[in-house]
């Protein structure tokens, strides 16, 4: 057997020729792509709603249901990507806010000469944490930076 019927009753009202109209009752046929449609219909709707409930009757209905629940289903997909980008970005983020910690953390600092100097002079630091100036780009090897002018 089938969960679906193969026929359904039909009420026909035919006219004869002497005008009186009759009533009867006949059996038609169910389209396979009316029963196909109907199950895609249930099974995309259970799969959004996480119910297996036919609430609307009309093709329409189904449509514009459909339409809904894709819609909502779209918002909550984009608002969780947004919410593990953020999270993420602010996980990735070092938190420098002073030498102490740049150095702490073992980081190398890039700066110009001048400031590299005064830095290892006021706080005693060891001048190999500051980028060496790069010889292959005529600078002299040594930390910090010169800028020329």
């Amino acid at each position: 057997g089938s969960a679906y019927r193969r026929t359904e009753p039909v009420l026909v009202r035919r006219e004869h020729g002497e005008g009186q109209p009759s009533t009867e009752a006949i059996h038609r046929k169910i389209p396979l792509i009316k029963h196909l449609s109907n199950s895609l219909y249930m099974g995309t709707l259970s799969f959004f709603q996480g119910s297996y409930d036919q609430s609307v009757v009309t093709v329409g209905g189904k449509i514009n249901l459909l339409a809904i629940a894709s819609f909502i289903m779209l918002i909550l997909a984009v608002y969780t990507a947004n919410l593990a980008a953020i999270l993420t970005q602010d996980a990735n983020k070092p938190k420098v806010d002073s030498v102490e910690v740049a150095v702490k953390e073992g980081l190398n600092i890039c700066a110009e000469r001048k400031l590299a100097e005064f830095v290892t002079d006021f706080y005693g630091l060891n001048p190999s944490i500051f980028v060496p100036d790069p010889i292959e780009l005529g600078g002299d090897g040594e930390p910090g930076f010169n800028c020329p002018k």
